[in-house]
């Protein structure tokens, strides 16, 4: 299920530690415009995202005590959905 966290653990690389980051200095703007569905990510921990679209995950993931990680995760397997717009299904 978390797969970031999975892949860090086994791998353990200073690569992947770039990576996270990077996620972390984006902001929720950044993210909700490369990817709408994300939106739904922030919703289910609780974030509200209208107010916080300046600010970077970093901040976001101190504000609610979330690890970045998760969050990261999370929005990886929600891309994997589909999305239904409008009566018809997107990939």
């Amino acid at each position: 299920m978390l797969l970031f966290h999975t892949i860090n653990k086994r791998l353990n690389t200073p690569l992947i530690d770039e990576i996270m980051r990077e996620f972390e200095d984006f902001t929720l703007r950044e993210i909700l415009k490369a990817d709408f569905r994300a939106q739904m990510v922030f919703k289910n921990f609780g974030i509200d995202s209208k107010s916080l679209l300046g600010k970077t995950v970093k901040e976001i993931c101190k504000r609610y005590r979330i690890k970045a990680e998760y969050l990261l995760d999370s929005i990886v397997e929600n891309m994997d959905s589909k999305v239904v717009w409008n009566s018809k299904e997107l990939n």
